[in-house]
Protein backbone atom coordinates (compact mmCIF):
# COMPACT_ATOMS: atom_id res chain seq x y z
CA UNK A 1 0.00 0.00 0.00
CA UNK A 2 1.06 3.79 -0.78
CA UNK A 3 -0.34 5.89 1.29
CA UNK A 4 0.69 9.38 0.88
CA UNK A 5 1.62 11.72 4.16
CA UNK A 6 -0.45 14.74 4.70
CA UNK A 7 1.31 15.88 7.83
CA UNK A 8 3.66 18.45 6.33
CA UNK A 9 4.83 19.35 10.01
CA UNK A 10 5.98 16.21 10.18
CA UNK A 11 7.08 15.23 7.00
CA UNK A 12 9.53 17.93 7.27
CA UNK A 13 11.13 16.35 10.01
CA UNK A 14 11.90 13.13 8.27
CA UNK A 15 12.58 14.31 4.54
CA UNK A 16 14.41 16.68 3.19
CA UNK A 17 15.55 17.62 -0.47
CA UNK A 18 18.55 19.21 0.81
CA UNK A 19 21.60 17.28 2.29
CA UNK A 20 22.68 20.69 3.05
CA UNK A 21 19.04 21.26 4.97
CA UNK A 22 20.10 18.22 7.16
CA UNK A 23 23.76 19.07 7.93
CA UNK A 24 22.75 22.87 9.39
CA UNK A 25 19.64 20.85 11.09
CA UNK A 26 22.35 18.32 12.43
CA UNK A 27 24.63 21.36 13.44
CA UNK A 28 21.60 23.01 15.53
CA UNK A 29 20.91 20.11 17.14
CA UNK A 30 24.35 18.59 18.38
CA UNK A 31 25.26 22.05 19.80
CA UNK A 32 22.59 22.19 21.87
CA UNK A 33 23.67 19.79 23.89
CA UNK A 34 27.57 18.78 22.99
CA UNK A 35 29.00 22.46 24.50
CA UNK A 36 32.33 21.51 23.34
CA UNK A 37 31.14 20.32 19.29
CA UNK A 38 33.49 21.60 16.58
CA UNK A 39 31.68 22.41 14.16
CA UNK A 40 34.59 23.35 11.85
CA UNK A 41 35.52 20.02 12.24
CA UNK A 42 31.95 18.27 11.76
CA UNK A 43 31.82 20.56 8.37
CA UNK A 44 35.10 19.51 7.29
CA UNK A 45 34.30 15.80 7.57
CA UNK A 46 30.91 16.13 6.15
CA UNK A 47 33.31 18.00 2.84
CA UNK A 48 35.20 15.15 2.50
CA UNK A 49 32.82 12.54 2.89
CA UNK A 50 30.74 14.17 0.08
CA UNK A 51 34.60 14.56 -2.04
CA UNK A 52 34.43 10.72 -1.39
CA UNK A 53 31.34 9.83 -2.71
CA UNK A 54 31.45 11.97 -5.46
CA UNK A 55 35.18 9.84 -6.66
CA UNK A 56 37.12 12.92 -5.65
CA UNK A 57 38.78 11.94 -2.58
CA UNK A 58 42.38 10.76 -3.49
CA UNK A 59 42.70 6.68 -4.09
CA UNK A 60 38.87 6.54 -4.30
CA UNK A 61 36.14 5.67 -7.21
CA UNK A 62 32.67 7.04 -6.68
CA UNK A 63 30.15 4.99 -5.35
CA UNK A 64 27.90 2.99 -7.28
CA UNK A 65 25.31 1.80 -4.88
CA UNK A 66 21.74 3.24 -4.93
CA UNK A 67 20.65 3.15 -1.52
CA UNK A 68 24.06 3.75 1.19
CA UNK A 69 24.97 7.04 -1.15
CA UNK A 70 25.88 10.75 0.61
CA UNK A 71 22.24 11.46 1.25
CA UNK A 72 21.65 8.50 3.30
CA UNK A 73 24.46 9.21 5.17
CA UNK A 74 23.74 12.43 6.12
CA UNK A 75 19.79 11.25 6.80
CA UNK A 76 22.01 8.74 9.29
CA UNK A 77 24.23 11.42 10.67
CA UNK A 78 21.10 13.42 11.25
CA UNK A 79 18.73 10.65 13.03
CA UNK A 80 21.98 9.94 15.41
CA UNK A 81 21.79 13.65 16.51
CA UNK A 82 18.14 13.45 16.96
CA UNK A 83 18.41 10.27 19.74
CA UNK A 84 21.59 11.94 21.39
CA UNK A 85 18.99 14.68 22.00
CA UNK A 86 16.23 12.99 23.07
CA UNK A 87 18.46 11.10 25.90
CA UNK A 88 19.49 14.30 26.66
CA UNK A 89 16.30 15.98 27.14
CA UNK A 90 15.44 12.73 29.29
CA UNK A 91 17.99 12.74 31.51
CA UNK A 92 19.40 9.26 30.29
CA UNK A 93 22.82 10.45 30.79
CA UNK A 94 22.60 10.05 34.46
CA UNK A 95 22.65 5.81 33.53
CA UNK A 96 25.54 6.15 31.71
CA UNK A 97 24.05 5.76 27.90
CA UNK A 98 24.18 9.26 27.55
CA UNK A 99 28.01 9.95 27.69
CA UNK A 100 28.10 6.75 25.64
CA UNK A 101 26.09 7.44 22.91
CA UNK A 102 27.97 11.40 22.87
CA UNK A 103 31.43 9.80 22.90
CA UNK A 104 30.14 7.29 19.87
CA UNK A 105 29.00 11.00 17.87
CA UNK A 106 32.61 12.50 18.77
CA UNK A 107 34.33 9.38 17.74
CA UNK A 108 32.40 8.47 14.45
CA UNK A 109 32.36 11.95 13.01
CA UNK A 110 30.79 11.00 9.91
CA UNK A 111 30.67 6.87 9.65
CA UNK A 112 31.66 5.92 6.33
CA UNK A 113 32.02 1.86 5.08
CA UNK A 114 35.37 1.88 3.04
CA UNK A 115 33.53 -1.15 1.17
CA UNK A 116 30.79 0.80 -0.24
CA UNK A 117 33.74 2.85 -2.75
CA UNK A 118 35.93 0.66 -4.99
CA UNK A 119 39.22 1.55 -5.33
Amino acid sequence: MNKQSTNKKNDAMVFFHDPGDAIVQTISIVSRFLGDFEKDLFVNAVEDVKLLFKGRYSGYRASNTQYHDFEHTVSVTLATARLLHGCYLENLRRGGIYKKLSILFQRQKVFIEPSLFNR
